[in-house]
């Protein structure tokens, strides 16, 4: 080395692309709901998602969180998205429906049924009777197999039984010739019952266990009884406390016309939770409650 030169090392720093301000929150989204047998994601693990086709793999195809995945999605594709699942109350039971057909029919034709919001049309042919007809709604309906329900046909009758056990099947939106372009072929008649013989829900309780002190900032809450609404104000409350400054919101969706609403709004006050309503919505409210959290 040259005696003119010293021996060392020399370094800069330059802050020319250095952040200015405080740091951006890091926002995150939890969707709750239930979650189906045939998913690979336990209950109450918690599971980044970054894309559609994983909310069927994970929880089941044709169950709740899955719905409520690809409403998520739909509505918003950037944001952090997780989703925790729960199993249905083994005490509970599922709501079932009934569409009574009647025939023959005197032309050929489409029965043009809406389930969930998604559109189930089923070919008719001139000559086909109640039984045929029947047969043919239930075979389309367990082919859809993204829907909430399964169903069979006897006589006529085509049962459809929610997949899950538990209340919000009982609203579950089932319509016919919902575009007005939509009838039903001639001869053919369709008579759609619904029930509400489901009952008994799983507890979120165990959710807020599961999930610690994560913060999410947006929560859909598929389950909209009272019951869970008030545990979900109450780990709310908690998160918003000093001790813990964890804040967020939760969100779900409710069913019902002007006076049903209503009357449930009357037994609400949680500042926490925010419960979205729709009459005579095709949208399930479990993927309206997603759909608004995203």
């Amino acid at each position: 080395m040259p005696a003119t030169r010293v021996p060392g090392s020399r370094v800069e720093f330059s802050n020319v692309r250095a952040l200015q301000g405080l740091p951006a929150a890091q926002q995150k989204i939890l969707l709750v709901g239930q979650r189906l047998a045939s998913g690979t994601v336990p209950a109450l693990t918690p599971k980044r998602i970054t894309q559609t086709g994983e909310g069927a793999a994970f929880f089941g195809q044709g169950s709740i969180l899955a719905a409520m995945v690809a409403a998520a999605l739909a509505a918003n594709n950037v944001t952090e998205l997780w989703a925790i699942a729960v199993d249905d109350n083994g005490a509970g039971t599922a709501a079932a429906h009934t569409i009574t057909l009647t025939g023959p029919a005197t032309a050929s034709g489409t029965l043009p049924y809406m389930i969930a919001g998604q559109r189930v049309p089923v070919a008719v042919v001139s000559g086909d009777t109640a039984t045929e007809m029947a047969t043919a709604v239930a075979a389309a309906i367990n082919a859809a197999a993204d829907l909430p329900v399964t169903a069979t046909s006897d006589a006529g009758v085509v049962t459809l039984t929610f997949r899950h056990k538990g209340t919000l099947g009982n609203d579950l939106d089932i319509r016919q010739a919902h575009y007005e372009d939509e009838v039903l072929p001639d001869g053919v008649g369709s008579v759609i019952a619904q029930s509400a013989n489901g009952a008994t829900n799983p507890d979120v309780t165990t959710v807020w266990a599961a999930i610690g002190d994560e913060q999410y900032q947006t929560i859909a809450l598929a389950l909209n009884d009272g019951t869970n609404l008030s545990s979900a104000d109450t780990e709310l409350d908690a998160r918003w406390g000093p001790g813990r400054q964890i804040e967020g919101r939760a969100y779900a969706a409710m069913a019902g016309n002007f006076s049903t609403l209503a009357a449930f709004g009357a037994t609400r006050n949680g500042i926490h939770t925010t419960v979205i309503g729709g009459n005579k919505v095709p949208t399930p409210t479990w993927a309206m409650a997603a759909a608004f959290a995203a």
